[in-house]
């Protein structure tokens, strides 16, 4: 190689370095942009195909899951036989189901994760008195199943912890306990398992469940 490519190269490889530095920052900048957060003191006002698009993902996200608790749930506390129980538990979720546009209408302190304007992850919070006594709960955290996998989740939390953690109460959530990946996940988000709520497994929305709590400060 001669001496004149070779100053060549010196010239072109910085500059060709510097913009493709630029253009992946501005792609970068670009995908990061499509993505935002809102916060709604309750979704009241929120367009009918906007929430159509959570009850959507909610489904999506806690339907399967719902059912499986409640047939567990059946079979412990009913004394049924799981094929039983597993068939009223399904006509219970379709019950609800039924009932999800006024729930979600009432819902409150909202956070949305929206894509290019379509609605792609949800959570929210409100105080809990029975078995935290009086700790911000954080329930509904959900993401599209198109869209996990790709550190979205972490972002949704990373909002929801700013957004619900208030001065002077403890930020808390629950999560199934055969659950071990969503456990990992919280533990890197810093939450702590405090409780397995075994004083609570009667009551459905605590069975089979363990509490855990934001502590920033605890090692995992």
């Amino acid at each position: 190689m001669g001496s004149k490519t070779i100053k060549k190269l010196q010239i072109v490889l910085p500059t060709v370095l510097v913009f493709g530095l630029l253009a992946g920052g501005i792609a970068w900048y670009l995908k990061a942009v499509e993505r935002v957060m809102e916060n709604h003191a309750s979704l009241s006002k929120i367009s009918d195909s906007d929430l159509e698009t959570i009850i959507d993902i909610h489904r999506d996200c806690f339907t399967e899951t719902r059912i499986k608790n409640l047939s567990l749930y059946f079979s412990k506390y009913y004394d049924v036989p799981e094929t039983v129980a597993k068939e009223e538990a399904k006509k219970l979720a379709q019950k609800d189901s039924s009932k999800e546009r006024k729930f979600f209408r009432t819902l409150k302190n909202v956070g949305l994760m929206r894509e290019k304007g379509t609605i792609i992850g949800m959570y929210n919070c409100e105080p809990e008195h029975l078995v935290t006594k009086g700790a911000m709960m954080v329930y509904n955290v959900c993401l599209r199943s198109d869209r996990r996998g790709q550190g979205l989740g972490k972002q949704l939390m990373h909002d929801a912890i700013d957004h619900c953690k208030k001065p002077g109460m403890k930020l808390a959530l629950t999560v199934y306990q055969y659950d071990k990946k969503v456990i990992n996940f919280y533990k890197r988000l810093e939450f702590t398992q405090i409780d397995d709520l075994e004083d609570w497994d009667n009551e459905f929305d605590y069975f089979n469940k363990i509490l855990m709590e934001y502590q920033p400060s605890a090692k995992q």
